[in-house]
């Protein structure tokens, strides 16, 4: 069984959403590294980005997985682009946790977002812009992936039942 389970995948996928949900089923610990990274900076993610940059929110989100990683029995969902940065997945795979992806087809991840104005990596809501980062991102989700879960056509409950079953983790 492991010892974590890290929820990873494109914006707009549901990891939050499906983390809570998930870490109540199996009665462990939830934590939303975008939430723990917003409060230890006391500003928006979208402050940070604007205030500081890409890379000051990377090295901030790499500092909170360094922290939380080393507990057991938790559901992390991370911001988009953590498991891309190598030394976070390393770090992931070297404490046992899991990694599952929650993914959809493109046309799905656009109708969440196409409205959305709080993803501070979106310039201007951009379709393309959008679209070109999908393009870079997944096919690294699918090669650091356990499992790769989609999302379309379920509830988030059924995603976290979908989940469970895949881990055998059945309560």
């Amino acid at each position: 069984m492991p010892i974590n389970i890290i929820l990873a995948g494109f914006m707009g996928v549901g990891k939050s959403t499906v983390g809570k949900i998930l870490a109540d089923r199996l009665d462990w610990v939830f934590f939303d590294t975008d939430t723990l990274i917003s409060d230890s900076a006391g500003m928006s993610i979208s402050e940070i980005f604007s205030t500081y940059g890409e890379q000051y929110f990377r090295s901030l989100e790499n500092r909170i997985i360094d922290d939380i990683i080393t507990n057991s029995n938790m559901v992390i969902a991370t911001g988009g682009g953590l498991i891309l940065d190598q030394s976070n997945f390393d770090l992931i795979k070297s404490k046992d946790s899991v990694i599952i992806v929650l993914d959809a087809p493109f046309d799905v991840i656009w109708s969440r977002l196409r409205f959305c104005d709080d993803r501070p990596i979106i310039v201007n809501n951009s379709k393309l812009q959008i679209k070109g980062l999908y393009e870079i991102r997944r096919p690294i989700y699918y090669e650091r992936a356990d499992y790769i879960v989609s999302i379309c056509s379920k509830t988030p409950y059924e995603i976290a039942k979908e989940i469970e079953c895949l881990l055998d983790l059945h309560q």
